[in-house]
Formats: C-alpha cells, sequence, structure tokens
C-alpha cells in the first residue's frame, strides 16, 4: 500500500512535470526553458516544490491550460501526500503495537529463540533468521520478554497453550505455520473402537465441539 501511493506521488510530480514544460516552454521559456532535458527539469522541480512546500517562488506559470495543470496537481498531490502520511503512521503505529515480526518471511534477520533438539531450527535457517537455542519453552520466552532474541518459534498448540498458562501479556502469537502434520490416536489392530471414534470426532468437528475444546484449553489467539 505504501509503495504504491509513492509510486503515485512520483508519477504524478513527473507527469506534471511534463506537461507543464509541453504548454509552457513556448510561452514562459524564461521558467520552463524549451531544450527538454532542462526544461523537463526544471517544471519537474517545480511540481516537487509545489507539493512539498506549496509553491515555487522563481518559477510563474502564464497559460491557462499549464494554471489547470498546476491546480489539478497540487490538489492530487495533496491528496496523495496526506495518504502516504496516514498510511506510514499506522504502519509504524501497527509496528510499535504489534512488533516487527507478524510472518514467518519477517523473521528474516532477526535472532529467533529455538527449543534445543527442536525440528523447528531448519525452518528459522530457511526464512533467514538466526537461531539461538534454549532448553525449554519457559526459557525461550522470557528470553523474548527480556528482547534478547526477537521471537521465538515452536510447534503451535504447545504456544497456545504456555501463552494461555503462563498469562504472558506482552508476548502474542502471530498467524504462519512452517509445517503442519497430523495427530492420530493409536489403537490395537482390528479394534471396533475405530469405527466409533472417528465418528465421534467427525461430529464433534460438525457439531463445533472440538473448537470449543481448543478454545478452552489453549485461548483465543487471532
Amino acid at each position: 500500500m505504501t509503495s504504491s501511493i509513492l509510486a503515485g506521488v512520483i508519477g504524478t510530480i513527473v507527469l506534471t512535470g511534463h506537461l507543464l514544460w509541453i504548454f509552457e516552454r513556448r510561452h514562459n521559456a524564461e521558467s520552463f526553458p524549451t531544450p527538454y532535458p532542462r526544461g523537463a527539469w526544471e517544471a519537474v522541480w517545480w511540481s516537487v516544490s509545489t507539493i512539498i512546500t506549496g509553491g515555487c517562488e522563481n518559477k510563474v506559470i502564464s497559460t491557462v491550460t499549464g494554471r489547470f495543470i498546476a491546480t489539478a496537481s497540487m490538489i492530487g498531490g495533496i491528496v496523495l501526500v496526506a495518504l502516504l502520511t496516514s498510511t506510514l503512521t499506522t504502519t509504524m503505529t501497527v509496528d510499535q503495537v504489534t512488533g516487527t515480526v507478524r510472518s514467518p518471511r519477517d523473521l528474516f534477520g532477526k535472532t529467533v529463540a529455538c527449543q534445543e533438539g527442536g525440528v523447528v531450527v531448519d525452518a528459522v535457517k530457511e526464512f533467514g533468521g538466526s537461531p539461538v537455542l534454549y532448553p525449554d519453552l519457559e526459557e525461550m520466552m522470557a528470553a523474548v520478554s527480556r528482547e534478547e532474541c526477537d521471537a521465538l518459534v515452536s510447534e503451535s498448540h504447545t504456544l497456545m497453550l504456555a501463552l494461555h498458562t503462563s498469562g504472558a501479556n506482552n508476548l502474542r502469537l502471530v498467524p504462519g505455520i512452517f509445517d503442519s502434520f497430523d495427530f492420530a490416536l493409536a489403537l490395537p489392530q482390528g479394534s471396533t473402537l475405530r469405527e466409533p471414534l472417528n465418528n465421534a470426532i467427525l461430529q464433534m468437528r460438525e457439531a463445533g465441539r472440538l473448537d470449543e475444546i481448543k478454545e478452552r484449553w489453549f485461548g483465543e489467539h487471532n
């Protein structure tokens, strides 16, 4: 979003400068010289100065068409600069509230707490993070709280339970799964409980009971 607005501001400046030069060069060569490189640059400079400071005193626009273009440019420039400012302000506010790590891609260049012997170290390295090993999840969470590490990575449900039971208000779970795998309940070969158990799990899922159980034990994590 920010890059699109910035591109719009730059595009408006360049387009306005060229249009002004085209219409002003024959009637106002003093402010906008006829030769292309110099004249276009002077017109672009007028556009930059007008959008940033509100005017450019050493240049005068003399034609009706040029003034129409200048007016449209100033209105459009004000809107785009206001959008850019508000977007940057919102982005910085979000970074302050939620941190700079909001997905696995944001781990690039960050120090990441991982558990010794865990399976996530290679995944963290693949995303450009620098793993720091700790003996258990409690130490990992403490390291992030002390800002020794930028984030921690572990199995999702383990993190949900830890955050739910620890009451660590300064930590939050961000979306993004490195790898997914299924859990299974082991039964003896030929067990008569297999079919009823599968049906019960499906019925609980359809009725929303599994989500209720998950929320009760792991808490809410948006």
